[in-house]
């Protein structure tokens, strides 16, 4: 395990690498954590990690979570897995409002297949799209 941080005046940050995981029997997990906090509340998180995520415990999946939001709390959520089990991956998208209702949601997968999560409302207002959208790549 490595770690670092920094504390500025205007955010924090944490860093962390953790090497050869073992849980249980399986195949041993690498992963990275970073997390930044700015000074105005707004933030990221980045977790990525080479483990067996998805079905047999012989084959390791590469994954990755990136989570940014708003000062106000909104934000988005991307999480993709590839390789392995996972075979040409897939890309799950969450995007929430200041009040953390869900405001958008989409799965895509590698052969283009997109679908709507059952439970995203069945309206979206304006506003809060656009604050989340903001946060896009």
């Amino acid at each position: 395990m490595v770690a670092g941080w920094d504390a500025a005046a205007d955010q924090r940050e944490v860093h962390l690498h953790l090497s050869d995981v073992h849980a249980g029997t399986g195949a041993p997990a690498t992963a990275d954590v970073g997390s930044v906090m700015k000074a105005d509340g707004s933030g990221t998180l980045v977790f990525d990690v080479l483990a067996n995520l998805v079905g047999s415990a012989e084959s390791l999946e590469t994954g990755r979570v990136r989570a940014r939001w708003t000062p106000e709390g909104a934000g988005r959520a991307d999480v993709e897995a590839h390789g392995g089990d996972a075979g040409e991956g897939f890309l799950v998208t969450e995007c929430w409002n200041a009040r953390f209702e869900r405001v958008y949601a989409l799965e895509r997968v590698a052969d283009g297949g997109r679908r709507m999560p059952s439970k995203v409302p069945p309206r979206l207002r304006a506003a809060e799209l656009a604050t989340v959208n903001g946060l896009a790549d």
